[in-house]
């Protein structure tokens, strides 16, 4: 006896977000320090708000860490040199404020509940905010682009060294 199945439902369900921020980056030391952040996720029908509240929260606080502080680096050959958790910079809670959330509630079409799903829904758009809202701080600076993550001594060469009028 043989059997083989495929679920490949026509229509899906997607939770929409969009997230703003406000950082203060110390020009002498390089700290960046999100002083808020806030998101309008759309989740569809909120089945239980406590729990999808948290969902939110934890899918904002990984990627704000991905951002500003989580570096994982290899050798050459392939050996993690930063190996324990105080080497790899991870982000930890009380290093964030809570995120500040609005759902919008409106359901989801394609689902008889109408809820849409919360389960990475502040993850997208908060890698995203602090660095643009950097970015964005650092540009009358003329300031390098900077790449994730964003640690202080990045900053700190950022800000050191303007970019040429060609590579503005």
């Amino acid at each position: 006896m043989e059997e083989d199945a495929f679920d490949d439902p026509p229509e899906r369900t997607f939770p929409n977000r969009v997230f703003v921020g406000a950082i203060e980056a110390d020009a002498d030391t390089g700290t960046v320090t999100v002083d808020r952040l806030s998101g309008a996720c759309c989740v569809g029908t909120l089945s239980d708000p406590l729990v999808v509240e948290g969902r939110v929260q934890g899918g904002v606080a990984q990627p704000i860490g991905q951002a500003l502080v989580e570096w994982v680096v290899s050798d050459q050959r392939g050996q993690l040199p930063t190996g324990s958790r105080p080497d790899d910079g991870l982000q930890r809670a009380a290093d964030l404020k809570p995120a500040g959330t609005l759902f919008d509630t409106v359901p989801g079409a394609h689902d008889p509940s109408g809820v849409k799903g919360a389960g990475r829904s502040g993850a997208t758009g908060a890698t995203a905010a602090p660095i643009d809202t950097l970015s964005d701080a650092l540009g009358p600076l003329h300031a390098e682009r900077i790449d994730v993550p964003a640690m202080p001594e990045r900053v700190s060469r950022a800000i050191a060294t303007p970019r040429t009028a060609e590579a503005a």
